[in-house]
């Protein structure tokens, strides 16, 4: 899922940079948008064994980590000598192993 939005990103940037700013609760329309793409990572979170609580907590980190990387990999934001496919990748299994840490409402 993550691999297909950075993707989407790279082919569709100006279309991302506007998602980026536009108010959810602007409209009807613009908030079952955003509570659809949410609801996706919701359900894809409810194959682990966690709370609710930490199941929020858990997509705002996911929406801001791919919305922050992503932009900042759209304006060649970075800039050494490891890939941004590596770094991407690693960052992902970060994230996961994070998840996995916390089934069972394990909160540590």
């Amino acid at each position: 899922m993550c691999y297909a939005y950075r993707n989407f990103v790279a082919l569709h940037n100006g279309l991302f940079e506007a998602m980026q700013w536009y108010n959810m609760y602007k409209s009807n329309e613009h908030l079952q948008a955003t509570e659809g793409v949410v609801s996706v990572l919701f359900q894809v979170l409810d194959a682990y064994d966690l709370l609710e609580e930490q199941k929020i907590h858990i997509v705002r980190m996911f929406r801001g980590f791919l919305q922050g990387f992503l932009s900042i990999e759209s304006h060649d934001g970075f800039g050494n000598s490891l890939t941004v496919d590596d770094t991407f990748d690693f960052s992902l299994k970060v994230f996961l192993n994070g998840i996995h840490s916390l089934q069972g409402g394990n909160t540590k």
